[in-house]
């Protein structure tokens, strides 16, 4: 029997996992055809449907309102009020899920191709297998992925601050385009309190690193100024002084911090994906030989992991410090910030890790993440959700969601996977906040599930960890 040349099995090798990569993605994406507003999803839609005026009058009045009366986020919930507010949510909510998910995309390949300069074709093959571990490896994806709110509040943050950083790199040092990134730097900490601080401590830092060296650059003195004016603006808002008073700080919300820290580092120093990604990633960055703006200073290098550490750490214990349960949404973002940290550590010090390079494993190791994707948990369970038509499930869940009044009662639903939530009430008391805004989204008195138990089955499954079920 001839023997296969190497080059072609490793080629064959990276076209599979490359293939594998799509498929994964594609899969997880089809799931969002099946997706409908859940929780706070309600609560926007039927605020902005009740305002008055013109779109963009009501966007920002509503915004405006809720920085002065609930939270300092106003980038997220200008986000919230003009995208919910302004969408048949009945029909086209999962658009705004896919959107939000080619852009994080998007951003990725853009951050390979402009800051890393890698190759177009590089860029989107590491960017694509990037994000296919990114969303095979989340533990909890339904309110990472198919929450609109959650979504845009914590994984969205992500896909502005790489979209803010490339801009950086690529714009001209000029007035009218720093004035610009100004701007921009407030609205992305505008997003969250803990956008605010990364943005402002990567780009205090760059700055400061530049100065030590010698190089100090006016431009980043004034991104920093610029992130910390949006980290006031977000942290000083009049609504973060009203919603003091609800949160549930400490020591057993320190302690449930804790917890949540270890099986977060746990599970993401086991998830084969993640290792096998890192070291192809490894044996895959020796090859790009010129230095880029990254590279130019040995202090920006020793940066990149105390930063990566110092920001998953921040992400992974404030939230739940701070509220006293777990928060899914802040797990999946400080993983995807380790994630990056670590591939962006691997890039800037490729050099020292040549003598690394195991040209022997690279087809195996190529194969083996490709398996590893497509038998993901999340793969199985998309599989699992597409095996049922979207156009039943969505014809049912509308008819679930139009039920007439004036007291309706929701019956438990059978959601065909983990990965879909079924839409409905998360307490068993009408009266519920949540309740409330579901009874106002059907137009009717009152909302409640069933006497065959306190939830439907789409919050039994998978309620949001901080909407739990009473």
């Amino acid at each position: 029997m001839p023997r296969i040349p190497p080059i072609f099995a490793r080629r064959l090798a990276w076209f599979a996992l490359a293939c594998a990569a799509v498929a994964a993605i594609s899969a997880m994406w089809l799931v969002a055809l099946y997706q409908f507003p859940m929780a706070d999803d309600f609560c926007r839609i039927v605020e902005a449907r009740s305002a008055a005026g013109s779109i963009w009058f009501r966007t920002i009045s509503l915004t405006v309102h809720t920085y002065l009366t609930w939270s300092g986020r106003w980038t997220t919930f200008l986000v919230h009020f003009l995208v919910l507010g302004n969408l048949d949510t009945l029909k086209y909510y999962p658009f705004a899920l896919l959107m939000l998910a080619a852009l994080q995309l998007l951003a990725i390949v853009g951050f390979f191709r402009y800051v890393l300069e890698l190759s177009l074709a590089s860029s989107w093959l590491a960017g694509t297998i990037f994000y296919a571990v990114l969303v095979t490896a989340m533990r909890s994806a339904p309110e990472n992925l198919y929450w609109f709110t959650g979504a845009v509040e914590y994984q969205f943050t992500f896909t502005t601050a790489l979209a803010l950083f490339t801009w950086v790199r690529l714009a001209p040092d000029k007035p009218l385009s720093n004035a610009l990134l100004c701007l921009a730097t407030i609205a992305v900490c505008g997003q969250h309190e803990l956008a605010a601080i990364s943005v402002l401590g990567i780009i205090a830092c760059v700055w400061a690193v530049n100065r030590a060296s010698g190089q100090a650059n006016r431009r980043y003195l004034l991104f920093t100024a610029a992130s910390a004016a949006g980290l006031a603006m977000t942290v000083l808002a009049r609504g973060n002084f009203v919603r003091a008073g609800e949160t549930h700080a400490g020591l057993a919300s320190v302690i449930l911090a804790g917890n949540e820290l270890e099986k977060s580092l746990r599970y993401f120093a086991s998830d084969p994906r993640v290792i096998l990604s890192a070291f192809l990633w490894i044996q895959f960055v020796p090859d790009f030989k010129r230095k880029t703006i990254i590279d130019l200073s040995p202090a920006l290098q020793r940066l990149t992991p105390c930063l990566t550490i110092g920001l998953f750490l921040l992400i992974a214990v404030v939230p739940p410090a701070s509220v006293g349960m777990q928060v899914n949404r802040a797990t999946g973002l400080a993983l995807t910030v380790l994630l990056w940290g670590t591939t962006l550590s691997i890039f800037v010090f490729r050099f020292q890790l040549a003598a690394c390079a195991a040209p022997g494993l690279r087809t195996v190791a190529a194969v083996a993440l490709a398996c590893a994707l497509l038998s993901s948990t999340n793969v199985q369970q998309a599989r699992a959700a597409l095996s049922v038509s979207p156009q039943l499930w969505r014809q049912r869940m509308v008819t679930r969601l139009s039920a007439k009044g004036p007291d309706v009662l929701l019956p438990p639903v059978q959601s065909p996977s983990t990965l879909v939530s079924a839409p409905g009430v998360w307490a068993a008391e009408p009266t519920s906040w949540l309740n409330i805004c579901v009874a106002n989204f059907m137009n009717v008195r009152s909302v409640a599930p069933t006497a065959a138990g306190p939830c439907d089955a789409g919050c039994a499954v998978n309620s949001p960890s901080d909407v739990p079920c009473k």
